[in-house]
Parts: structure tokens; C-alpha cells; sequence
């Protein structure tokens, strides 16, 4: 509904006179009339017809004495004034009645109304036949009201004798409870009653109520109940009912949800349908759950300084998905403080709908000063409330100890002094079989690595223009409203409200633009200025907010490449920081990732006008504009730099491994000299198999290896093994291998409170990945020479067994611009929450293989031919490594017609040489949207079964399943409510990777023209004739008129009075436009072809009907047949009645001739 930001106040001397009417009287509402024009363009959510309006409400018919007591505001059309007789004062409501002089007023729109047959299955009996009785053919009106406080929603149908403005409610349909929150599994009902005018012919003639869960255009049905017929109509969903004996006897068609779940929230329609007429409002629920929250490890292990302790903690269970995790610490001396957020993961979603988030926290007491220890605590704040979960911490070993730290070494110091009695006696009496064994069971192997690398550069030749409006409101010093201009990334203008000018930013465009341009961007900006105010007002309407800082965004522009020609562009907005609406160029529509932006993707793509000028605007004005600034300021913008290219240095590594018990030393000697500069040594890790390993890194350059002996000296149980760094040595570790494409990629980390962007990642790092699909051996490492802009700690050596990522679709042609998509994300193993996982973890703790550096990559293939998903470990500090779990799909986007059976593709492979290898698997389809869904299928593979879910028709090929990793997804008859998006997962033990597959159904248009056949047509008169759409989806469609005449001409009538997309029972949409057909304004001759044209994505459809006209100038045969034939009837209907006259007169003659006789 739009918003009202300023209307006119009334005196009190109008309400006083207007109150003292006869009959029962109601407040006055202000409201906007709103019309949608095609062609008309609007700002960022005004309507594109709007109007100040008043309705006088009274419960009784208005007298003459009445109407002469009212006066309303001479700024408003007596046009738009409106005297509404309301019998049941529905519209005589105390939310909609604000106190006097009161600055909060309740919202009110109305729209013109277009009575119709409904094309849902249980209306079908309410109608039947699509001809429109005598009763409709008056004026009607729409009415959507909003109370104050969320104290009610009402939709009401009104019917005026045409060219009158005293309407009266026929239909009122209303909610008290616009907004209901719900604990999660409490019962839940939904208000929705309503109302028919007892005086109208439609009384009585039946009903049908529905219930639909709607989000963004799609939704699904939640309860159809056919009133005429009295049965339910069939749907997928449980739980929800509605008092029948309510429905009959008061109105009452209130929704029960017998027990919420996380699905539920969302937006709900009630509707009400009689024959042709429809009402419905909305009502929101919101499921609030607030966290459960663990520590791990439980309990916290003795802290030792130099060490550094991982705990983690999870919160689950909660909706919706808005989360502050952090950390506090209270110290054994009675002093808190706050650890900060630690590092969190994204949101993860359970199959009950339900997030989970996890924190880690690195406790390092000499950093981070937590001295003998204390509480470490996790608090997560949410909507649902806020909560705690503590661990306690114990450090050992620092100055002053306590009693109990000191009684824990005592304990140790004598735990020790009895092992390393025992170990000498067992040393003592077998020191014959440790000599002859000791080089067969050597558990030690040593493997020294020395890597080359160079660096190449490279330079792309994109050029860039964009512009970002930002729109503030609140108190802050910050300016109302700023525009700034960027062409690559250097800034060539600026404007804000505060000086109300824009100016250049650059010498180029000074020089190059005189003073006629800056007035023209000057006046441009002015304009956004005063838009994005209202803009302001509208979104804050929209989100219920009325105070705080707020701020809506715009960002739009073009790219183009210098080299290839290749061009695109973009437009989007935001609110508050988050995406609001964003125009997709190849569609030519708006979408909206967010409930209160649908309005406005309706609105606007309705407007073909608008999305016209907006694609001309792109693909021609704004790439013009870029070249000529590139032009302007060639000498920096197409600026080129020569590559530098040198030998880099991979650090060398001494790497221990299979080794126990742990004690172990590694060092470097130079020229038979200990040598301890630039050498770092790693920590002791443990192996799965119980063993330990250690790595020591030195630093040295190629030449200085090369002139000078290192040797890396490894001592372990009284046993020294020695490795002279020498190339020979390194060569005898090289494995032959084939090689796969370089992915250039982005390294991509969210950085709690660091900002971004309009939509940019919050820490962003070109990084480069070279893949093999067999370990990376020195000689093979030396050949490599990554780039110089990329940070050596973002170039990786990846080993992919199964070569995933040596794909075609991966590996563009040479000098070609585009590129495939690659992120890389840091990856934190954790136990899945979702049940038919469960069995994959037998606890929330971390095996010891988990200890590492783990990655998730997300690749996109070029023309839509890949996308992927993988799990790389790479041992701590290590840049090699290596792909562990594998899932991808080489059909990204699928589109199908309706009822047609479906394969969404999606396969998983896993490293056999991985622990988690044969531990179990488990698969799922999810149905995404906005962080909401609904589970499809779920597979346990560790339990073989499958999850319980409300999807019929979905299937997976079991055998497949286990035989290739074919986790492929198969519909077997698609219909609308399937389009979107599909999540594919794969769990394993503490890991999980998925792809996303986008199905769209596609189907076009049915086409029928209202009346058929066209009656014929008289000159002066005016037939309204109706094209019905139905049955189409996607839901934009272009509805227009033609005429071909009857002397062979053609031409277009326009689009016609077009209404807002209806959705079915079955998903598909369907369109009305109506046509006044005027022989004298539009020339129509003696007739022809009317038809209809809906141009949709599934193809164009005609349906035409044939018109004839009557009494134009130069009739033709048949018209004069029938006007001869009309004469000679009139002309035997004269003579009839003359001769009836005749024989009468001569009867009264003669009878008073007798008399007289």
C-alpha cells in the first residue's frame, strides 16, 4: 500500500458539523486514489497514478441535509470525494479513528475495481458463465485500509451507479490481528472475518474462502473451502483448520495452525470470493525461538602458556536467523571482560527450519592476559532473548601459582619420574631387539621440500561507470542525500544536499565539460534528492519503523571492454544496508529479495515503458558516456604497466612425521654449523593413527643454498637422522602428474564489524589456485611463476584426485574475457545439526584429523555448464592443499514446461585416502528462498532411510547413489510452485559441501476474449470487450490490442486498462485488459478483427473475435439487405395499423347512423 507522508489537516469546525448529522456517523478517512497508467513512470515506490482523497463514512444512505453539513478541503478534486454508506460500519473501527490532533494516521488506499470470474477451481460454481450480470456494470471500487498500533487490516469492495460518488460496501474483509508472533510448536490462529451487503443481489449466492501463504509472487496454498458446495479443497499442507459453523453464522474465516513451525512465518492472504468479487488481506507471522547454546570442548582442558586452546560455541535452534554471538571472560580475580566476537560462521538451517552458528576463539593466556584462569562465556543475543553458556578455564604454569596448580605438578612431576623408571627397565632388559629392529621399525620418516616459484602480471582492459545515490534520514551529521560518480575507481563528480551543487572530482572532466552539463547534473541530483526522500518515508512505512537512522541506497552504471566490446550493466537499491530491489537486464524485470519490495517489483514491471527507457539507458546512453569519459581521461584510465617478472622463493620445510612418543628436536645446520636464523618451528600435531608430526621452515634464497650446505637434523629417541638440502635431494620426492587449469579466484572472509560496499564481501584478496591431479612435486612447483599482485599467502598448490576442477567448463580459450567464478571461504569442520546426520558424529568433539586448514571453493563454469563445491584440507600453515569432498552439478540452470518430468543433476565424490572415506554419508534436496524453504528429500546413507517430508514426487537413484556419487534429484511432473532454487548437500563426518541448481517452469499463456461473440456495434455507443490471460508462469506477461479492419488495414489499440496478476490454485497466473471499443474515436470503419496479444518468456499467443458495426456512411450489401428488409417490415406494420384505424371509423358511422333512426 503507498504510504501517506503529508495530508491536509481538518478543522474542527468540519468535524463538528460533520458529526452532528442525522443517522450513526463515522470518522473521515483521508486515503490516496491510486491508478495504474501504462507507460507512466514513478519514483521509488510511488504508484504510477496517485491522488489525495477523502471519504465521508456513515452507516446509513446519506440524506440531502446530510451531504449540505460537510465540507470538505478545497485541495482536494471534488472528483476524489467520495460519501460511503457502510451498513455494517466496517470502516467504523477505533484504529482507524485517531485521537484529535494526532500525527499518526491510519493508511488508506483506493483503487479502481474490475469485477471478474475467478479462475481458482473452488470459485468455479460461484460464476457460471463468464458473462458479467446487469448488477456489475456500475462503478467499483477497491478499498485497502491499515489501523493504527497494528490494530487491524481491512479490504473492502464498494459500488457506485456510474458517474456517482456515493458508493456503498458490498464485501468487507478484515483483520484484527495484522501481526501475530508464535513461540515455536505453541498453537497458532490467524483473524480473518468478513461481511456481505444483505441488500445485494450477490447475497446468498454462495462463497469460497482461501488461505495462501505468500512470498514474493510464489507461495502455496494453505486452505481452499468451496462454501456452495461445502468441501475443502485438496492441498499439501497439515495442521491448519477453520470453524466451519463460524464461517456460516458470523463472518469468522480465522486460520488455525494447530503447530508453528519455522515454515510458517511469512506472510499469510486470507481471501474472500463471491460471484465476480474478491477481497483479501494480508496477516504477517513471525515464529520467534530463541538459542540453545554448547561449549566444546566440555570441559575446557588445563591451559598451558605458549599454548593456544580452541573452543568453540554452538548456538541451534533458533529463529529467525538475526544472531550476536560473542565472548566474555570473568577472571578467577574477579575481573570481566569482553573477548570479542572470535570468528563465526555463516547461518545453517536444520530440516525443522531452525539456525545454527557457530563461534571459535583462540585462548592464548599470554595475549590475551587471562592469568590463572577463570569463566569463559558465550553469549548469543537474539529477538527471542538473550543467552549464556559457561566454561571454566584453568592455566597452569604461570608466576605465582596457586595450591591447586601446584598440587597438579606435584602430580605430574611423580607421573613422570614412574614412566621414566618403567621405560628404563624395559630399555635395559631389550636393548639387543631395539638394535637389530631399530631401522625396520622406524616410525620416523623425514621429507625435506624446497619450492621455486616466479610471477607473471596481467592486466585486464574493463572500463567502469557507476553511480551511488545514498539517501539519510535520522539525526545524524551526515548530509541528507549524496550522489557521487565513479568511472573505473576514480571519482570524476559529486553532489549533496547540503550544497546543492555538483561538481567535478577530476581535471578531465573539468576540462572537458562546461557549465551547461554541471547545471544539468545538478538538476538531476535536486530530483533524486526529493525522490529519495520520499523514498525514505515509504521503505520506513513499509518496515513499520518511525524513528532511528535509516538509509536507502542506489547504485547503477555500465561495464565495457576496451578490447572485446563486451558490455553490461546493472541497477540496484538497498535499504538500511540490505538489498531491497535489484532490475535483472536480461529478463527486463525487478526482483526483490525482501517481503516489503514486491509492491514495487509489481508496480514497475508492469510499466514496459519505463523497463524499455531503462534497457535503452543501458545498453546504449549510459555505454556512450563511459567511452567518452574514458576518452576524457585516457591518460589515466587506460593507463598500462610492463610485467615485472623475478624468481620467488617458497620456503623450505623439514617435515617430521610417524613419529612417537612425541619428544622430538629438529634443527638446521649451515656448513656443519648450527643455524637459527630465519627459522621457524612449527607445533607438535598429533596423527589420527596416534603418532605425532613436526615441521621447522627455513628462509633462504636459491643462491644462498646452492653455495652453502643446509642440512635439516632430526633427533628423536636418542636417534638422529640428517638431510642435506641439496637439489638431488629434492628431485627424489617429484610424482608425475597431469595438470589442470589455473583458477583465479577471490579469497573471501567475514570480518566481524568490518564494512563493505553496497553488497561487497566484508574482506576481499585476489588469490590463485594451481591444481594437479597428483601431488605437486618440486621440480613441477619450480616451472610455476604466479603473478606479483597476488599475495604469496593466497597463491595455493592444490592435489584433486579426481580432478574436479579439470572441467572445460573451468578452462576458458585462451585470450578470451570471460572467466569462470571461483571464491574461496575458510572452512570450520563442525557436526551437523539436521537429524538424518546424526549418526555421522557419535559426538560434538573433533577428531584429531580435523586439526588443519580447511577451505571451501565455489566454482561457476562459463554458459552455465558447471557449478561446484569442494572441501580442501591443507595441514596447519601449509598452502598445498588437497580436495577431500567434491560436489558439483553440470546442469546449474534447468527449465521445463509444466507437468513434464524434471532431473536436477548433482554428483559428490570423496577422497579414499580420507578418514572420513566409508565413515557414512547423507544427502539433501532443499527448496531455497531467502533463508526459508521447505525440505524435498533427505537421505541417510549411514542408516539407509529416508526423512519424513511433505514432498511427493521426488525421487533419488539409490544405487546410482552408492555405485557413482549420483545424488541427482528427480521431479516427476514439474509445477509452478517448483520453481527456484535447489540446495543439493552432501554431509559427511564433520564436513559438508553443496551446489545450488535453479529450475524454471515455463509455460505460456491461454487467451479468451469476454463477450463472444462480439455483439454488434452501434455508432455512439461504447462495448467493453475483456482479454483473459490464465494459466502462464512465470507471472510477466505483456498484454496489448490489434485491429485489422475490414478494408485490409491494421493497427495497434494499446494495452488497454490492464489489471495485477491473479495466481491460480495451481500456481500459474493469470491477466486481464480491458478494451472500450468506439467506432467514432477510433475509427473502426464497418468492423474487423479484434486481438488480443500476450507476449510471454514461454512465446506469443493471439485470440481474435469479430466486430461488426452498424450505420456508417457507405453500408455494405449485407447492411443494406437489412436496412431494405427492416423498411418493408415497418412499411407492412403501417399499413396494418392504417387499415385497423380505417375499418374502426367505419363501424362508429354506422352505428351512430342506426341510433338516429
Amino acid at each position: 500500500m503507498s504510504e501517506i507522508s503529508t495530508i491536509y489537516e481538518i478543522s474542527i469546525i468540519v468535524c463538528t458539523l460533520f458529526f452532528g448529522a442525522s443517522g450513526s456517523v463515522c470518522p473521515v478517512l483521508e486515503c490516496w486514489f491510486v491508478q495504474e497508467k501504462p507507460g507512466h513512470g514513478g519514483g521509488f515506490s510511488a504508484p504510477m497514478s496517485q491522488e489525495k482523497s477523502l471519504m465521508f463514512i456513515r452507516t446509513e444512505a446519506f440524506s440531502e441535509e446530510s451531504l449540505s453539513e460537510l465540507h470538505p478541503p478545497a485541495d482536494i478534486s471534488s472528483s476524489r470525494i467520495y460519501y460511503v454508506t457502510d451498513p455494517a460500519g466496517t470502516f467504523c473501527s477505533a484504529a482507524l479513528n485517531p485521537a484529535k490532533g494526532s500525527v499518526n494516521k491510519p493508511k488508506c488506499e483506493i483503487n479502481p475495481f474490475m469485477p471478474h470470474a475467478s479462475m481458482v477451481r473452488w470459485t468455479s460454481a460461484l460464476t457460471d458463465s463468464a458473462q458479467s450480470p446487469v448488477y456489475l456494470q456500475a462503478d467499483w471500487f477497491s478499498v485497502a485500509a491499515q489501523g493504527l498500533d497494528e490494530q487491524l487490516t481491512l479490504s473492502n469492495i464498494m459500488r457506485a451507479p456510474s458517474a456517482s460518488k456515493e458508493p456503498q460496501v458490498i464485501l468487507s474483509v478484515s483483520s484484527k490481528t495484522p501481526v501475530v508472533r508464535s513461540r515455536l510448536g505453541e498453537p497458532v490462529l490467524l483473524d480473518c472475518g468478513f461481511w456481505v451487503d444483505p441488500s445485494s443481489p450477490v447475497h446468498g449466492c454462495g462463497f469460497s474462502v482461501e488461505w495462501r501463504y505468500q512470498f514474493r509472487g510464489e507461495g502455496r496454498l494453505v486452505l481452499a473451502y468451496d462454501g456452495k458446495n461445502d468441501r475443502f479443497a485438496e492441498t499439501s499442507e497439515t495442521g491448519a483448520d477453520i470453524d466451519i459453523t463460524g464461517l456460516y453464522e458470523t463472518g469468522n474465516a480465522s486460520l488455525v495452525l494447530e503447530e508453528s513451525r519455522v515454515r510458517h512465518s511469512g506472510t499469510y492472504i486470507c481471501t474472500v470470493y463471491l460471484p465476480h468479487l474478491l477481497a483479501q488481506v494480508a496477516v504477517d507471522l513471525e515464529i520467534v525461538e530463541p538459542p540453545s547454546l554448547s561449549i566444546y570442548p566440555s570441559p575446557l582442558p588445563l591451559l598451558v602458556p605458549g599454548q593456544v586452546l580452541l573452543v568453540q560455541c554452538e548456538a541451534s535452534g533458533f529463529a529467525p536467523h538475526t544472531l550476536d554471538l560473542s565472548w566474555e571472560f570473568s577472571g578467577a580475580d574477579g575481573t570481566s571482560r569482553s573477548l570479542g566476537q572470535g570468528s563465526v560462521t555463516g547461518h545453517r538451517q536444520a530440516s525443522d527450519g531452525t539456525f545454527s552458528q557457530s563461534s571459535r576463539l583462540e585462548l592464548d593466556s599470554g595475549k590475551l592476559g587471562l592469568g590463572r584462569g577463570g569463566d569463559v562465556t558465550c553469549v548469543a543475543k537474539h529477538e527471542g532473548g538473550t543467552r549464556r553458556a559457561a566454561a571454566t578455564l584453568n592455566v597452569i604454569g604461570v608466576s605465582a601459582p596457586s595450591i591447586e596448580d601446584s598440587m597438579a605438578m606435584v602430580a605430574v612431576a611423580l607421573v613422570l619420574y614412574g614412566m621414566m623408571k618403567f621405560l628404563f627397565w624395559t630399555f635395559s632388559s631389550s636393548e639387543y631387539y631395539i638394535k637389530s629392529k631399530s631401522q625396520e621399525n622406524s616410525r620416523m620418516q623425514l621429507v625435506v621440500m624446497l619450492l621455486l616459484v616466479g610471477a607473471h602480471l596481467a592486466f585486464a582492459g574493463t572500463h567502469s561507470l557507476r553511480y551511488f545515490y545514498t539517501g539519510v534520514s535520522g539525526d545524524i551529521d551526515f548530509p541528507e542525500f549524496t550522489a557521487v560518480g565513479l568511472v573505473d575507481v576514480e571519482q570524476f563528480m559529486y553532489f549533496d544536499s547540503n550544497t546543492m551543487k555538483a561538481v567535478p572530482k577530476t581535471e578531465w572532466i573539468r576540462q572537458n565539460e562546461g557549465a551547461d552539463y554541471w547545471t544539468r547534473e545538478t538538476q538531476t541530483d535536486i530530483n533524486q534528492h526529493r525522490l529519495f526522500k520520499n523514498n525514505i518515508q515509504v521503505a520506513k512505512g513499509r518496515f513499520n519503523q518511525s524513528t532511528g537512522v535509516h538509509t536507502v541506497q542506489q547504485m547503477y552504471g555500465c561495464e565495457w571492454d576496451d578490447q572485446t566490446g563486451a558490455t553490461n550493466a546493472f541497477h540496484q537499491f538497498g535499504y538500511d544496508g540490505e538489498d531491497f530491489l535489484f532490475l535483472d537486464l536480461k529478463e527486463l524485470r525487478w526482483i526483490s529479495p525482501v517481503q516489503q519490495g514486491v509492491i514495487t517489483t509489481h508496480k514497475w514491471n508492469n510499466d514496459r515503458a519505463v523497463l524499455e527507457s531503462n534497457r535503452h539507458y543501458f545498453s546504449t546512453v549510459c555505454i556512450e558516456s563511459l567511452k567518452k569519459y574514458v576518452q576524457y581521461g585516457k591518460s589515466s584510465l587506460k593507463k598500462t604497466v610492463s610485467p615485472q617478472v623475478s624468481l620467488l622463493q617458497k620456503s623450505s620445510s623439514c617435515h617430521a612425521t610417524g613419529f612417537y612418543p612425541s619428544g622430538v628436536t629438529i634443527t638446521w645446520m649451515r656448513n656443519g654449523q648450527e643455524h637459527h636464523e630465519d627459522v621457524e618451528v612449527g607445533e607438535l600435531l598429533p596423527n589420527e593413527d596416534g603418532t605425532f608430526q613436526k615441521t621447522s621452515t627455513i628462509r633462504v634464497a636459491p643462491d644462498e643454498w646452492k653455495k652453502n650446505e643446509y642440512s635439516c637434523v632430526v633427533e628423536h629417541q636418542g636417534k638422529t637422522i640428517r638431510k642435506i638440502l641439496t637439489e638431488k635431494e629434492i628431485r627424489t620426492n617429484n610424482v608425475s602428474g597431469s595438470v589442470c587449469p589455473v583458477l583465479e579466484c577471490w579469497f573471501v572472509q567475514e570480518k566481524p564489524g568490518h564494512g563493505g560496499g553496497f553488497s561487497a564481501p566484508m574482506s576481499q584478496e585476489k588469490s590463485l589456485m594451481f591444481i594437479r591431479t597428483e601431488a605437486f612435486s618440486e621440480e613441477s612447483l619450480s616451472e610455476l611463476h604466479p603473478p606479483a599482485d597476488i599475495s604469496p599467502s593466497r597463491i595455493y598448490y592444490v592435489t584433486d584426485p579426481a580432478g574436479t576442477f579439470c572441467s572445460a567448463a573451468l578452462n576458458p580459450a585462451k585470450g578470451s574475457v570471460n572467466k569462470p567464478k571461483c571464491e574461496i571461504n575458510p572452512f570450520m569442520p563442525h557436526a551437523s545439526m539436521v537429524r538424518w546426520t546424526s549418526a555421522l558424529t557419535d559426538s560434538a568433539q573433533s577428531p584429531v584429523y580435523l586439526q588443519a586448514d580447511w577451505f571451501s571453493v565455489a566454482a561457476q563454469g562459463l554458459d552455465e555448464q558447471l557449478t561446484l563445491s569442494n572441501i580442501m584440507r591443507a595441514p596447519s600453515a601449509s598452502k598445498e592443499p588437497q580436495v577431500i569432498l567434491s560436489v558439483s552439478s553440470k546442469t546449474p540452470v534447468v527449465r521445463s514446461r509444466l507437468g513434464e518430468p524434471v532431473l536436477l543433476d548433482c554428483g559428490f565424490w570423496v577422497d579414499p585416502s580420507s578418514p572420513v572415506h566409508g565413515s557414512g554419508f547423507s544427502i539433501e534436496w532443499r527448496y531455497q528462498f531467502r533463508g526459508e524453504g521447505r525440505l524435498v528429500l533427505a537421505y541417510d546413507g549411514k542408516n539407509d532411510r529416508f526423512a519424513e517430508t511433505s514432498e511427493t514426487g521426488a525421487d533419488i537413484d539409490i544405487t546410482g547413489l552408492y555405485e557413482t556419487g549420483n545424488a541427482s534429484l528427480v521431479l516427476e511432473e514439474s509445477r509452478v510452485r517448483h520453481s527456484g532454487t535447489y540446495i543439493c548437500t552432501v554431509y559427511l563426518p564433520h564436513l559438508l559441501a553443496q551446489v545450488a541448481v535453479d529450475l524454471e517452469i515455463v509455460e505460456p499463456p491461454s487467451l479468451s476474449i469476454y463477450p463472444s461473440p462480439l455483439p454488434l456495434l452501434v455508432p455512439g455507443q461504447v462495448l467493453l470487450v475483456q482479454c483473459e490471460a490464465s494459466g502462464f508462469a512465470p507471472h510477466t506477461l505483456d498484454l496489448s490490442w490489434e485491429f485489422s479492419g475490414a478494408d485490409g488495414t491494421s493497427r495497434s489499440l494499446g494495452q488497454g486498462s490492464v489489471t495485477g496478476h491473479r495466481q491460480a490454485s495451481d500456481g500459474t497466473f493469470s491477466q486481464s485488459s480491458r478494451l472500450e471499443l468506439d467506432s467514432g474515436k477510433l475509427g473502426l470503419g464497418r468492423g474487423g478483427d479484434v486481438t488480443c496479444v500476450a507476449k510471454h518468456e514461454g512465446g506469443t499467443r493471439r485470440a481474435a473475435a469479430t466486430l461488426n458495426v452498424i450505420g456508417v456512411s457507405a453500408p455494405s450489401i449485407e447492411d443494406s439487405m437489412a436496412m431494405v428488409a427492416v423498411a418493408l417490415v415497418l412499411y407492412g406494420m403501417m399499413k396494418f395499423l392504417f387499415w385497423t384505424f380505417s375499418s374502426s371509423d367505419s363501424s362508429d358511422s354506422e352505428l351512430k347512423d342506426k341510433k338516429k333512426k
